[in-house]
Order: structure tokens, then sequence, then C-alpha cells
């Protein structure tokens, strides 16, 4: 039996950010999640989760967008809080971040720009999963918004299982 997509009213764009802002939370500042990985505003990660830990690619040019401009002390903050998580030390990541902080700040007004500059890489990654049938059979409704939290939190958690379930 396939699911029957229920859509969302009124905006997806804006349904889709006070989920995902609902479920996140917000920080004007950088914070840490559980892992020790610095977070931007509504749960967007300053570090890939890959070996060494690197920034995201397009971190500081997302920043830029929005006006925030990392410094050289910035950056060595980030390289230090990597290789920290290289070492598995999600104690000394997290200590790193409250204690040495980072240098700016960010607006409401300037989250949600950051989370619509990144929003198109995070639908990437689901359709890759999905398929581009699947995603565009489900965009604008609300299984999509919880599609897409789940990818922004771990595109892992969408396994073949999942797929082929909302596949049928």
């Amino acid at each position: 039996m396939a699911i029957s997509a229920r859509r969302v009213d009124g905006s997806f764009s804006e349904a889709l950010y006070d989920f995902i802002a609902g479920h996140e939370g917000y920080s004007a500042g950088v914070y840490c999640d559980a892992r020790g990985i610095p977070m931007l505003c509504t749960g967007h990660a300053m570090l890939a989760n890959t070996p060494g830990w690197p920034s995201c690619d397009s971190l500081e040019s997302n920043l830029a967008a929005i006006g925030i401009t990392l410094t050289p002390r910035d950056r060595a903050l980030l390289i230090d809080i990597g290789e920290a998580l290289s070492r598995h030390d999600h104690a000394a990541a997290r200590a790193a971040v409250e204690r040495q902080g980072f240098s700016f700040s960010m607006t409401r007004l300037q989250a949600r720009a950051l989370f619509e500059l990144t929003r198109p890489d995070v639908e990437i990654l689901l359709q890759h999963k999905l398929g581009r049938d699947l995603m565009m059979r489900l965009y604008g409704s609300r299984e999509m918004i919880a599609l897409l939290s789940l990818a922004y939190d771990d595109i892992s958690a969408i396994g073949p299982d999942l797929v082929s379930a909302l596949q049928e």
C-alpha cells in the first residue's frame, strides 16, 4: 500500500523551517551537540563527520553570504575541535567551544538565511536516497518534512528499508 502524502497547508518552506527550528531549537551562538560537534543556530554542523573532521566545504562561503566572517582564531578553534573529535575526545571538543568560544553570534534572520542556503544540499542527499520519482511525489508534504528532518540529523538514518516502505 503506497503512502498517501499529506500536503502542507501554506508555505512548505515555512512549515519545514518551523518544524526543524522547533525540533533543534535556536541559539545565537555556537553550541555543541551531544557528540561535541559545533553547531550553528538551528542545528547546522560546522564540521563534517569524516576522518579528520574538516570544516564543512561551504561553511565560510555560507557564513559570508549572511554577513559573518570567520576570524583566524575561529578557524584555529575549528581545527582544534576537529582534532579532538578525530581522537573521539568529545569532552575536549565541547570544552573548547565552551571555553574559547567563537567570535560571532547569529540573528534569527541570519539563521533562517543559513538554513535556506544549506537546504538544497540536504535535499540533494535525500533525493539520492529516495530517488527522483519518490522525492517528487512526496515533495510539499508532511512526510517530506519528516524525511528532511531525518536527513538534517543523519542522512544514514534513511536506509533501504525505509525507502522500500515509502515506495510500496
